[in-house]
């Protein structure tokens, strides 16, 4: 197995054909997709083990309280 990098949106990275490697994905869909880690892992990534969302229209602000 491998480490691979791959990049695009979650409906299209959910198409690709199903690897066994190890997966940083790099999204680029314009709006936050809460349950990204769970659709790419359950279809075409089981090892997926980071995500990252690069082009984002809105940044989410998440408070100090839940860091």
């Amino acid at each position: 197995m491998k480490i691979k990098i791959v990049e695009g949106t979650v409906e299209d990275l959910r198409h690709f054909e199903q690897t066994e490697d190890y997966i940083h994905a790099n999204l680029t869909d314009k709006t936050y997709i809460l349950d990204a880690m769970e659709q790419l892992r359950n279809s075409a990534f089981p090892n997926i083990f980071s995500l990252q969302f690069t082009n984002l229209e809105h940044k989410i602000e998440i408070p100090n309280e839940l860091t």
